[in-house]
């Protein structure tokens, strides 16, 4: 609880879900759960040892994220947030 996370929201088959991205356990990790489910530590898969993640929103739509692996190194990206709706969508 209280740290930043990814989250992708994608509907399957007229329901939406959700994919995790956080840190847990000194590991990157993924789950996928219905909208609104509940996320549990210990439930995701493991992608990478890192020590943190952090999601910094910026102007325009724009997003900083950056990981900080288990030796102390940080590695950054900046992203542009951009959704598409079906047509019939909300």
């Amino acid at each position: 609880g209280g740290s930043d996370a990814l989250v992708f929201v994608e509907d399957v088959n007229g329901t939406a879900y959700e994919t995790w991205v956080y840190v847990d356990n000194g590991e990157l990790s993924e789950v996928t759960v219905k909208s609104k489910g509940d996320v549990v530590s210990g439930a995701g898969q493991p992608i990478n040892p890192v020590d943190s993640l952090s999601v910094e929103k910026k102007n325009g739509g724009l997003y900083k994220i950056t990981l900080t692996d288990d030796k102390g190194d940080c590695s950054s990206a900046t992203v542009f947030v951009r959704t598409e709706k079906e047509e019939g969508s909300l």
